[in-house]
């Protein structure tokens, strides 16, 4: 649902102007100069209320070519979370061999302490 401010605004005039067009039709008849009046009204009216559309829409494809960029940037960071995966891998690898190595290197100590 779009709840712009101006395009309620444009519909309730166009409201209202097609009621006053149809009251004037009754009473002048369809040729009158006021009806062409009140038709030229109707007529702006939707015409801005094309506008108005057309901006929202614009807006509206903006908006989602920002998520979409959003989408793919996090994308390419959800991609990169193997590597990184792999990498933390590879240093808690070494971690554990330096601690076997350091753990092997205290034993020996302690064997020719003896």
């Amino acid at each position: 649902m779009v709840d712009d401010p101006t395009l309620k605004s444009l519909l309730e005039q166009l409201y209202n102007s097609e009621f006053e067009l149809d009251r004037i039709r009754s009473t002048a008849g369809n040729k009158s100069e006021l009806v062409m009046v009140a038709e030229e009204k109707v007529f702006r009216i939707k015409k801005d209320i094309q506008e108005n559309l057309d901006n929202i829409r614009s807006n509206f494809n903006t908006e989602l070519a920002q998520i979409n960029n959003a989408i793919a940037n996090k994308y390419s960071l959800l991609s990169l979370v193997p590597e990184k995966e792999r990498g933390l891998l590879e240093i808690n690898r070494q971690q554990s061999i330096k601690n076997n190595i350091y753990t092997f290197l205290l034993q020996k100590r302690e064997e020719t302490a003896l």
